[in-house]
């Protein structure tokens, strides 16, 4: 990876005294592109074409033996509306990208699991290498055993529309 790199999300899994916390982590720029996709397609919902996606679909077979074959897949056929529709959702995107002022602040949730303990953390951090991922690890990990605050570590931050339009080219 290259040390300009943005990234977007990583997981990890880590343990605390007796268990296991499960760490993912997301980038407020991933959260900020997430919040511009879900405001598009509310957008153009009502454009999206109500049709069977599995009407003109070809089975694909595996052969059982010499007379049985199974079906293991299924190929479908582009569809001029859907390729369309999804014409439509990229412009609404680009739309929304100038148009909407979203912010997003630092997030942290924890809920159990069945195998963990979860942590949800979205905070500004790069990771590209394993050392930046023990960092984060560290950083988590003193969050989850209360020996800091998201306060202390985020301060005010905010990620605007100011920073995706700034970040924009180096992410394509």
């Amino acid at each position: 990876m290259q040390p300009d790199t943005l990234t977007y999300w990583d997981d990890a899994v880590f343990i605390v005294n007796d268990y296991r916390v499960a760490l993912w982590w997301t980038h407020p720029r991933y959260e900020y592109s997430e919040l511009i996709k879900e405001e598009a397609r509310k957008r153009v919902d009502h454009l999206r074409p109500d049709i069977d996606l599995f009407k003109n679909c070809t089975p694909n077979y595996k052969r059982l033996g010499r007379s049985r074959k199974k079906i293991v897949s299924w190929t479908s056929q582009p569809n001029e509306q859907l390729i369309e529709y999804g014409r439509l959702c990229s412009a609404a995107e680009q739309q929304v990208e100038k148009d909407v002022p979203f912010e997003v602040r630092p997030s942290l949730s924890m809920n159990w699991c069945n195998w963990a303990k979860g942590v949800s953390l979205c905070m500004p951090f790069e990771v590209r290498s394993n050392s930046d991922l023990k960092n984060l690890v560290e950083i988590a990990r003193r969050l989850v055993k209360r020996e800091t605050t998201l306060q202390v570590v985020c301060s005010d931050y905010v990620y605007t529309q100011t920073d995706w339009l700034n970040e924009r080219p180096l992410a394509t």
